[in-house]
């Protein structure tokens, strides 16, 4: 067992504690003061020391003292240093808080945060090597924080944190170590890597939506057979089958007739006489064709040119803007340095003071700041001669870019007005008169003659087959409706064929889901049996490391599931709903059985003590924080 006991702190500028030493010669003690004397400090100052914290493991918090505004006071190191013995071994840990200040242009002096110096039996130290230190002193902070206050256990750690800890504590078996013991085989095997709790929650789940399918499957059966009341038992295809064929001969009759080798003869000589018309008009149009004589048209090539020479234009005008605006632009950036330069030039060094006392600052640092200053003023005015000299340049190379444009712009605008002078002046030749070939309308009106009396020996041989055709095509339209009929009650008998294999798949559908259902049923009962072993071995592991207070690790919900939860009881009252005094004494309870599973002893602080009149005995120092309205400044006794 690893027992760490404090000897002596001495805590300065830390919070509201300007100044006090405390000597504990590694006994217990009580530490009486009114409210807001600063004994919650000095938990605070011993957590800072060990892990820049406070007790409520905040990181940042206010360190340094405020002055009557409210405002951290400058200047001050906030100082904690404790000398510890532990396994009788003295260690003295020391903190110190500085500020830092940082050196900007001109020698003034700025506040650039914090810094910590870290001791080891008054050794100066990294930190990463006093991290260690503490970690081989009091192990983690969790651990130390929960075995140094009485309310961090059962009030401010998470119950999920909690309950993990109290199953470490007693060695809890797994679930695996429950699930191997007989009667949870199918269990076992069905569980596949989740959690009791997952896999109930998924059998729950599923056993609710299979139940509310299995309920809609009576409705559903019952729908599908009232629709087999109207549908027929049977259909024979063979009266169909006759119809179909008719159809078809009636179908082929009227084809014949479009086949006739008369109708076919008139029709071929329509289309050659087609033929002579499409190759009479061809040879006219290219004879046509012949006789025009193709005129160049040269205003489209003179606009082109035009434009080219516009755009020229436009480019030459955006050049000599620009140009003018960029010399316009070198002459103020040279007329500005010029008088920044006698600005510079007229500048004298000026003394320095302290700032914090304004007493004028040593020769040699005058000196220095002097030979800096007259330096800078050299940088800056040979970088305005630099800049200066490169505006110069820009400035003429700007001007001979806009003489250039000056130049082609001049020229561009001559060269426009000559094209558009020749453009107006152009006119297109007139064409001479295109004749057909000769005798072509002649031709052509003795060929669409022709064609017209052709067309009318057609129409009065169609006019004769119309009549059979119409006879046809009535005894089709009364074939195709006696076919619907047939079709419709053939569709009618195969709906009905869907339907019963459709009831089929429904009922066995409902047996599926009953087996399934029991199945489930029996893997929830196995749950249930499995939940109430663990409950029973986990609470009395858990009870039986405790001699105050016991543990409610499971909660039964309104649907009566088991619920995980981790509340300290006292004789069945619930932690929150205990006085001060037993909260006090159940924490006291915890850190002892905590202290011995980790096998470490450290300091204990009980805050708000004055309200328990005795404490439950543990074995280790312990230091009580009385609220104390008489005793305006810290008071310890021993």
């Amino acid at each position: 067992m690893k027992t760490v006991k404090i000897i002596r702190m001495d805590i300065e500028n830390f919070k509201g504690i300007r100044k006090f030493t405390l000597n504990l010669g590694g006994k217990s003690a009580s530490i009486y003061g009114d409210n807001a004397t600063g004994k919650t400090s000095i938990y605070d100052a011993l957590t800072w020391l060990l892990f820049g914290k406070d007790s409520h493991g905040n990181s940042k918090f206010d360190i340094k003292p405020l002055n009557d505004e409210g405002n951290t006071i400058v200047g001050v190191m906030p100082t904690v240093s404790a000398e510890l013995v532990v396994n009788g071994v003295p260690v003295v840990l020391k903190k110190i808080l500085r500020e830092k200040w940082e050196k900007h242009r001109g020698g003034e002096e700025r506040y650039g945060g914090n810094t910590v110096d870290y001791y080891i039996n008054d050794v100066p130290t990294k930190e990463r090597q006093y991290k260690l230190q503490i970690e081989s002193l009091v192990a983690s902070e969790d651990v130390f924080r929960v075995l140094t206050n009485t309310y961090r256990f059962c009030r401010d750690t998470n119950w999920k944190e909690r309950r993990e800890v109290l199953f470490d504590i007693a060695g809890i078996e797994s679930d695996a170590d429950i699930l191997a013991e007989p009667g949870f085989d199918g269990l076992r095997e069905e569980l596949g890597g989740r959690s009791i709790d997952d896999f109930r929650s998924m059998l729950v789940m599923q056993r609710k939506d299979a139940n509310t399918k299995l309920n809609l499957l009576p409705a559903r059966i019952d729908e599908c057979e009232r629709q087999l009341s109207g549908l027929p038992e049977f259909f024979d295809r063979t009266e169909r089958d006759q119809i179909v064929c008719k159809i078809e001969n009636l179908r082929e009759k009227i084809v014949g007739l479009d086949s006739d080798e008369g109708r076919q003869r008139i029709k071929n000589e329509i289309n050659a006489v087609i033929l002579d018309q499409t190759k009479l008009d061809m040879e006219n149009e290219q004879h046509r064709r012949s006789q025009s004589i193709p005129v160049q048209d040269e205003r489209p090539m003179l606009c082109e040119k035009i434009q080219s020479l516009k755009d020229g234009i436009a480019a030459s005008q955006r050049v000599i803007s620009n140009a003018e605006m960029t010399i316009m632009r070198c002459t103020e950036s040279i007329e500005e340095a010029r008088k920044q330069w006698k600005r510079l030039n007229k500048q004298k060094f000026q003394p320095g003071v302290c700032h914090a006392c304004g007493q004028p600052l040593p020769a040699d640092r005058n000196a220095a700041m002097q030979k800096a200053f007259e330096q800078d003023i050299k940088d800056r005015k040979q970088a305005l001669e630099e800049q200066s000299k490169r505006d110069k340049t820009t400035a003429a190379e700007s001007e001979k870019a806009k003489q250039e444009a000056e130049k082609k712009l001049s020229e561009d605008n001559m060269n426009v007005n000559a094209l558009q002078a020749q453009l107006s002046e152009w006119r297109v030749p007139e064409q001479e008169a295109i004749e057909d070939l000769p005798e072509y309308r002649e031709t052509r009106a003795g060929l669409e003659s022709k064609l017209n009396e052709l067309r009318s020996q057609l129409m009065k041989l169609d006019a004769d087959k119309d009549s059979v055709r119409r006879q046809l095509q009535d005894q089709i339209e009364e074939l195709t409706r006696k076919k619907a009929v047939q079709d419709r009650l053939e569709a009618q008998f195969l709906q009905r064929r869907d339907v019963e294999n459709r009831i089929e798949d429904l009922v066995g559908q409902q047996r599926t889901k009953a087996e399934y259902i029991d199945h489930i049923d029996d893997l929830l009962e196995q749950c249930e049996a499995f939940v109430q072993v663990k409950v029973a071995r986990v609470s009395d592991a858990v009870n039986a490391q405790f001699t105050l207070c016991t543990w409610r690790l499971f909660t039964e919900a309104i649907n009566g599931n088991l619920q995980d939860c981790c509340d300290a009881l006292v004789d069945g009252v619930p932690y929150s709903a205990l006085n001060s005094a037993m909260q006090i004494n159940v924490g006291l309870d915890v850190i002892q059985t905590i202290s011995d599973y980790y096998g470490l002893r450290v300091p204990l602080f009980v805050d708000n003590a004055e309200s328990i009149t005795r404490l439950n005995h543990l074995d280790t120092q312990v230091v009580r924080l009385v609220v104390s309205e008489q005793d305006k400044e810290m008071r310890v006794e021993q």
